[in-house]
């Protein structure tokens, strides 16, 4: 009698656990994990009581084993025992999603109220999403950042997340046959969705997305459908375009009027203005100037330039993409390298001073090099993003929440003066005063007995830049206004405001000039840009991938973090550094072996024979052919999104995918019994 009661209230809870779970999805992991693990134990603790095996075979089991021992034996012989079981572990847990999800849906319709309440938590999530999203556009952060919203997830985790839910929902809305009004639904959170999607701005969902959506349309047939989408994808295409202008503006004390308008052909990241030239960092294209009303290119470099700062009346110095600086001397009317400057980490700031070089690197601190020679400081204690520097003192800075002021003693950090968890987006020395701007507006600060003490503020919404030309400084908005601002005693004022039509990338003055550039970059082209950095970066990853391959070819280096392996294998210049290499086959290439990789190009074979088998399978069936036919579009996804992200080691879109095939093999049972 006691164990029948139990048993009746493990399965009250087991749909509480799995309810838990499906509305977690995309906002929570913890909560989904803890929806996964209660309802797995309660499942495995009624299996106990009853003897009655809830489980049922799914054609993997093979395939997952054979994938599992390829990663326990790279575990064997890693170098990194704890972090490669660990890992190892984390893979095997997951996969029992797949037999949870079989077994928690015990009939058809529990199986179909488990989808709806899954869609239904995906829309919530996504409906959060774009209300987010739609400040950043408003706010102009897509153009200047390049990315979406990071909300709940990373913004590509999120974008993985959500293409589950479009791919589904998109099978549905071609392959279901059903009332008008349902069919109205169903494009309504399909475009929601679809929207969500897009609204990501990553590359890697969009086109893992795409795909999958397109052979959806094959397996069903949609020719004419197929014809206008790659039609409208052509269009699309033709029309894009890549935007590189720099416009130059004399400032008067209450307008701006334009003086020049030019496009460059690469894209103007930078502007210095030395004596009559103009010189431009336009990237790829290299050192430009302006000569009349014409970017004519004067350099070119081993890697895109992306800033240009003057030493003196002879010498100039370039940041380079990979990190590098150069300095440039006038010979003739042309610049010859003369030094090259290489910090240890990946460079996010820096300035030059007393010819000195202070670079600020995101992940490895300080490094200071003299204009004559090596290097003569670095301090990897403090890593920040930005820098700040004059003779008497050194700020390291990064938004939200760091800030760290140094004595100086010969122009170089000494003595920590201050470390606070109140960061900023931007910082400067002046005088014994400290000017930061963050998000909510502007601070004067006053070094006093070594201590940092505020005297006042204005408030400025939307802060995008703070930056200090011709004695003065600027801040501009994403409003597109640019504020003139005025220090006085102890006193921040405006001396003049000036409204812009659009808020550019970057802006210098210079003798009562306003330079501005704006790039737009399009998403769709920047798939095939190899400078674009995310590009620019994953190569690199690559490249390093198959060189540890081939050190390690039967059985990998370990399913581990690759942050210092890729270190060993990096090029020089290669200064991105991330625990992975942004590819699932060279990714497991790598990481497995051969071994693990044939096991891994396995399991997606059978994977996808599966899914195939349960489509021909249910075909006929309302509801299990449409989901059927998303479950194919899931792991189409994988595939080809996997072609530029590590997703099949992500633990939001794994869990994603072993639930996705579970309720396509129990919608097939459930059906299948139901007619029966």
């Amino acid at each position: 009698m006691n164990e029948n009661k139990t048993v009746r209230i493990i399965d009250k809870l087991i749909p509480f656990f799995f309810v838990t779970f499906l509305l977690s999805f995309s906002n929570s992991i913890f909560i989904n994990q803890v929806g996964y693990y209660g309802c797995l134990l309660l499942i495995l603790g009624r299996y106990y009581l009853t003897k009655e095996n809830p489980f049922i075979k799914t054609g993997l089991e093979f395939a997952l084993a054979w994938f599992l021992a390829a990663d326990f034996i790279s575990f064997l012989f890693t170098t990194n025992h704890p972090q490669g079981f660990q890992f190892f572990l984390r893979r095997a847990l997951l996969v029992p999603i797949i037999y949870t999800t079989i077994a928690a849906c015990k009939d058809y319709k529990r199986t179909l109220l488990y989808f709806k309440i899954y869609i239904a938590g995906a829309i919530g999530t996504m409906l959060i999403y774009l209300y987010v999203s739609y400040k950043y556009l408003i706010n102009n952060l897509y153009t200047l950042l390049g990315t979406g919203p990071s909300m709940l997830q990373f913004s590509i985790t999120a974008s993985e997340v959500m293409s589950f839910a479009v791919i589904i929902l998109f099978a549905f809305l071609v392959n279901e046959k059903t009332s008008r009004k349902v069919k109205i639904l169903t494009l309504i959170l399909f475009a929601v969705s679809a929207l969500s999607l897009f609204a990501t701005y990553k590359r890697t969902g969009w086109l893992g997305a795409g795909i999958s959506l397109l052979l959806i349309l094959t397996l069903t047939k949609k020719w004419k459908t197929i014809i206008v989408c790659l039609a409208l994808f052509a269009i699309v295409l033709v029309k894009e375009k890549n935007i590189s202008e720099v416009k130059i503006f004399n400032m008067s004390k209450d307008s701006l009027s334009l003086q020049l308008s030019v496009k460059t052909p690469g894209r103007a990241n930078d502007f210095l203005e030395a004596g009559n030239t103009i010189f431009i960092s336009d990237n790829e294209n290299g050192l430009t100037v302006l000569e009349k009303d014409k970017a004519i290119k004067k350099m070119d470099f081993p890697s895109p330039i992306i800033s240009i700062a003057k030493v003196n009346d002879s010498l100039l110095l370039a940041g380079l993409l990979d990190t590098r600086f150069l300095l440039l001397k006038n010979v003739n009317g042309k610049y010859e390298q003369q030094k090259e400057y290489l910090s240890p980490g990946f460079t996010t700031n820096y300035q030059f001073l007393n010819n000195n070089i202070y670079i600020a690197d995101a992940d490895s601190g300080l490094t200071v090099f003299s204009q004559n020679g090596g290097m003569i400081y670095h301090n990897s204690r403090v890593v920040a993003d930005n820098i700040a520097v004059d003779s008497q003192y050194t700020i390291m800075y990064s938004q939200p929440n760091k800030f760290v002021l140094y004595k100086n003693e010969n122009l170089l950090p000494k003595e920590e003066l201050v470390n606070s968890k109140n960061g900023c987006i931007a910082a400067y020395l002046d005088k014994g005063k400290i000017i930061t701007a963050d998000d909510k507006g502007l601070n004067l600060f006053v070094i006093v007995n070594n201590q940092i003490r505020q005297i006042d503020s204005y408030k400025l919404e939307n802060l995008y830049k703070l930056k200090y030309y011709d004695s003065s400084y600027y801040a501009l908005t994403l409003q597109g206004k640019l504020v003139k601002l005025n220090i006085t005693a102890n006193k921040l004022s405006i001396a003049n405001t000036y409204e812009l039509k659009s808020v550019p990338t970057f802006f210098y003055v210079s003798q009562n000039k306003l330079f501005t550039s704006y790039i737009k970059r399009s998403r769709i082209l920047s798939v095939i840009d190899p400078y674009q950095p995310a590009n620019y970066n994953r190569f690199a990853f690559w490249r390093a991938g198959i060189k540890i391959f081939k050190d390690h070819p039967v059985f990998g280096v370990g399913d581990i973090d690759f942050n210092s392996i890729y270190k060993q294998y990096k090029r020089t210049y290669d200064k991105e550094i991330q625990g992975h290499l942004h590819n699932n086959f060279i990714h497991i290439l790598a990481a497995l072996g051969l071994f693990g990789f044939l096991a891994f190009v396995y399991l997606i074979f059978r994977i996808f024979k599966v899914n195939i088998s349960l489509y021909r399978k249910v075909k006929d069936i309302p509801i299990a052919s449409s989901y059927a036919l998303g479950a194919i579009g899931c792991i189409t996804f994988i595939v080809v999104s996997g072609l530029t992200e590590l997703n099949f080691f992500d633990h939001e879109v794994a869990t994603l995918l072993w639930f996705s095939i579970g309720l396509n093999i129990a919608f097939l049972r459930n059906a299948q019994l139901k007619n029966n």
